[in-house]
């Protein structure tokens, strides 16, 4: 008889695992669509463009985050004017291949997704080359020997730039997510 009702037990908690990965799935998409829908609602108003993907973007900007990774994808793209000046805003993402080998000799590789938020203003003027990244653990540890912290952002980063007059740890005047 106990071994009955484990029996049920199991397949019922294997029902409701499955029920739940299902039901996270349609929320998960109905959440996107109403995303899209946002977006799509919100450039109609401004009188902006709007394409739920538009992998032309993936090669317009250089460096970090767009020169790594591959299958680079461009969505949920807003093109238009703000206040006289054009911008583009889009979700970018690629994907990096990560392999590993176990202790019995096999190997395993699996694909990664990278997200990131863009948002591109066209300021009229020429500047070099900014980027805002995650700052690793060596800066860290300079940082904090230097008494040189970052305070702008919930999380630390570092702005890698060739000119000195970016990279001076002022606080930028913008954030990304990603």
């Amino acid at each position: 008889m106990e071994f009955g009702i484990l029996a049920l037990l199991m397949v019922t908690g294997f029902g409701l695992l499955i029920v739940l990965v299902v039901l996270s799935v349609v929320v998960a998409r109905r959440r996107a669509a109403k995303r899209r829908e946002d977006f799509a609602g919100l450039a109609a108003y401004r009188g902006w463009s709007y394409a739920q993907r538009d992998d032309r973007w993936t090669s317009r900007f250089t460096g970090s985050p767009f020169d790594q990774g591959h299958n680079r994808q461009a969505g949920n793209v807003v093109v238009g004017q703000f206040q006289g000046r054009g911008f583009a805003a889009f979700d970018y993402a690629y994907y990096t291949t990560q392999s590993s080998t176990d202790s019995n000799g096999n190997h395993q590789s699996r694909e990664v997704r990278h997200d990131h938020s863009v948002v591109a203003l066209n300021t009229g003027a020429a500047f070099p080359p900014l980027a805002v990244a995650p700052e690793g653990t060596f800066g860290r540890l300079v940082g904090r020997l230097t008494d040189r912290t970052s305070s702008w952002s919930p999380r630390t980063s570092t702005v890698p730039s060739p000119s000195p007059a970016r990279a001076d740890g002022s606080p930028p005047t913008c954030s990304t997510h990603g």
